[in-house]
């Protein structure tokens, strides 16, 4: 078992589609996290229906420390990026990202196996 510190769910059960704190607090900022497959990284990486790294699903928060999260802010590797980031947070965004409601609660519809 893998506990996430945040969303307090196994990474690595099937059930846990997604990690639950929306934002991510940079430099005094409060931005909204990235979803897995909905980031400019998306493209370099082939369509899997899990993030290889914490297992999110499609369209789920990653959990905080994963190598596959894009910092909403640089756009570079969020644990490598040098933003000063201060972890995550349920406080709301002042920084949304573009092309996603980070108030989503239900994970969008995908057809992997049609």
């Amino acid at each position: 078992m893998a506990i996430c510190d945040d969303c307090k769910l196994d990474m690595a059960d099937a059930t846990t589609m997604s990690c639950t704190p929306p934002t991510i607090q940079i430099n005094g900022v409060y931005y909204a996290r990235l979803r897995y497959g909905y980031d400019q990284r998306a493209a370099e990486l082939p369509e899997h229906p899990r993030c290889h790294d914490c297992y999110v699903a499609w369209g789920g928060l990653h959990h905080y420390g994963c190598d596959m999260e894009e910092c909403p802010r640089c756009h570079g590797q969020l644990i490598s990026c040098g933003c000063n980031h201060d972890g995550c947070s349920a406080q709301p965004p002042e920084k949304p990202a573009p092309g996603y409601n980070c108030e989503q609660t239900e994970l969008p519809e995908l057809d992997w196996y049609t």
